[in-house]
């Protein structure tokens, strides 16, 4: 393997504070293919499809602070095609 990522792994991405990510899912070569999660430091995440370390194919964006769920295609990290939303409203306890 030569230090190169493959298979089922958990990495993390430190940057810069707006940037910070984790990934879990699979690893070809060192690239993320495969299902997988890329989470951002906020709680937004995306959970699908990846090919040679882009967002390719079917999976879900969950925007944390906006409340909501979209699902579809996408192709090098961006949305293509049929989305279906659905919005959250949030709860509040006593």
């Amino acid at each position: 393997m030569n230090g190169v990522l493959d298979g089922f792994n958990e990495t993390y991405f430190y940057g810069s504070e707006n940037n910070e990510k984790s990934y879990v899912g699979h690893y070809i070569q060192g690239k993320r293919n495969g299902h997988g999660k890329l989470t951002t430091k906020n709680g937004d995440y995306f959970e699908g499809d990846f090919t040679n370390d882009n967002i390719k194919g079917m999976g879900k964006v969950y925007k944390n602070e906006e409340n909501y769920i979209k699902i579809g295609y996408h192709n090098n990290d961006k949305d293509q095609g049929y989305h279906w939303f659905r919005f959250y409203e949030p709860i509040e306890y006593e």
